[in-house]
């Protein structure tokens, strides 16, 4: 592992966070670097580790009975993952984590992090904090988010990429919206039928003009708050 201070320079948004770390804890911890797509860890797996996120983004997603996939929230740098699940003696993690853009993200085992959080009052006053905006941002973000049909959802979620071809696949686009392949797919149909996307081999593609018509549509639903 690298020198700490090294790490909070490179990652400002953790330096507070890590600043009082006990240094047989931080011997311990490592960096990881995750491309866009990789998993951080899946539902149901047992819970070994807390994730600190220094760069990017990540999607947390929960299951359904049915099987399906639904995302819960988004959260970016400065954020922890499984932090819940380590303080509440949880055995396994209810729902799943991955990169969804490229991610660097500092990992320490679960009883490592239990260790610092008690004896660390400067860290244990910090996660409180993130862990309290999280839960509010989840609990704003499901409740407004879900209330929305599909197509909104995906065309959203297609406005927020960059032009070009989508790096997603459309199962990929599926979790993330919390719908079926299947309703991916005509939602999709919907959108090409009115020039707002083009498909070519099956592959998605936007424009920057194409992406101006989704932004002022009525399927963009920062247009409809």
């Amino acid at each position: 592992m690298e020198n700490k201070s090294e790490i909070m320079s490179r990652y400002p948004i953790i330096a507070d966070l890590i600043a009082g770390m006990p240094e047989n804890i931080w011997a311990g911890s490592k960096m990881i670097n995750l491309k866009r797509g990789e998993q951080i860890f899946e539902h149901g797996v047992n819970v070994t580790h807390v994730y600190i996120l220094c760069k990017g983004t990540a999607v947390i997603s929960s299951h359904h009975a049915s099987g399906n996939e639904a995302r819960v929230v988004f959260v970016g740098a400065g954020n922890t993952i499984g932090e819940m699940e380590a303080c509440s003696h949880e055995n396994t993690m209810k729902y799943s984590a991955r990169a969804y853009t490229s991610c660097d993200v500092f990992v320490l085992s679960r009883n490592a992090f239990v260790e610092w959080i008690d004896s660390d009052h400067a860290a244990c006053r910090i996660m409180v904090l993130v862990l309290a905006k999280k839960l509010r941002d989840a609990s704003m973000e499901v409740s407004e988010y879900m209330q929305y049909d599909a197509i909104v959802r995906i065309a959203t979620l297609i406005h927020s990429e960059e032009c070009g071809r989508l790096a997603m696949t459309r199962q990929e686009l599926a979790e993330t919206c919390g719908v079926s392949v299947r309703t991916i797919n005509r939602c999709l149909t919907r959108l090409k039928a009115e020039k707002m996307i083009g498909i070519s081999r099956g592959k998605i593609f936007i424009t920057p003009q194409q992406k101006q018509l989704l932004a002022k549509s009525s399927y963009n639903f920062n247009n409809l708050n």
